[in-house]
């Protein structure tokens, strides 16, 4: 089966089971025997290393498991709508994000029902993300907050550290935000992410705009946090930052 870019396929299958034997294709828990899985031009090998550098996790077979499982088709959904339109201007993208609030709906139902928080957070993170997109601020606010609180509560302190990143950038949104608040949240962030993602080179960007004199640092390093996505297809969103960085 092929889907051509901008472009949903529904697989109906004949019952649960088949549906979930699908499922655990489409995010790397198997194999098929015969050709090969493409998202966008990638080979599925180089998705699923895309959906470990996200911080997504292989679920297993309890509730916790369909949460995480859920999260991971998200991850997917974001990744294509970000390609399309980091900003989420584009109309399929519009309907990518809202496909992902959805299933993000059933996941924290789930994460809630398996009492697991690490999957709560995750998924309001994510849940943020897509109602940023899709211009809902105030619900985008909320979920980053209840996010933020917690990943705190379950002493995930990248997790928490991506969340600053994102309070930041909605202060640079704001008309006449105070600059030593978006500061002070970026350098919170800093020495708990990762050295390579998004969140990394994003912090990075908006520090080296920030900070005049340590800028030349912040943007080799944000390049730097970039270099996983060398040589392959990569979404909009991380061509985007890598043009920004390289302007500084």
């Amino acid at each position: 089966m092929t889907v051509d870019s901008g472009h949903t396929a529904v697989v109906v299958a004949a019952d649960c089971a088949e549906a979930d034997a699908f499922t655990d294709i489409l995010i790397g828990l198997e194999m098929p025997e015969n050709g090969e899985i493409r998202l966008d031009g990638d080979e599925f090998t180089a998705v699923e290393s895309a959906l470990v550098r996200y911080g997504q996790a292989l679920s297993g077979g309890d509730l916790a498991g369909h949460s995480l499982r859920l999260i991971n088709v998200v991850a997917l959904l974001l990744r294509k709508g970000q390609t399309l339109d980091g900003d989420g201007r584009d109309s399929e993208a519009q309907h990518l994000y809202t496909d992902a609030r959805n299933v993000l709906f059933e996941s924290l139902r789930l994460a809630a029902e398996a009492g697991d928080d690490g999957a709560a957070a995750h998924a309001r993170e994510l849940l943020a993300l897509a109602q940023h997109y899709l211009g809902r601020g105030f619900d985008a606010a909320d979920n980053l907050e209840e996010a933020e609180r917690l990943y705190a509560k379950t002493a995930d302190e990248i997790g928490r550290a991506r969340c600053l990143v994102q309070r930041a950038g909605v202060l640079l949104d704001k008309p006449g935000h105070p600059p030593e608040e978006v500061v002070a949240l970026l350098e919170e962030a800093e020495p708990r992410l990762p050295p390579a993602g998004v969140s990394t080179a994003l912090a990075h960007l908006h520090l080296a705009r920030l900070r005049a004199g340590s800028a030349a640092e912040h943007r080799a390093a944000g390049l730097a946090a970039l270099s996983p996505w060398d040589g392959i297809a990569e979404p909009r969103q991380v061509r985007e930052l890598r043009e920004r960085l390289s302007e500084l």
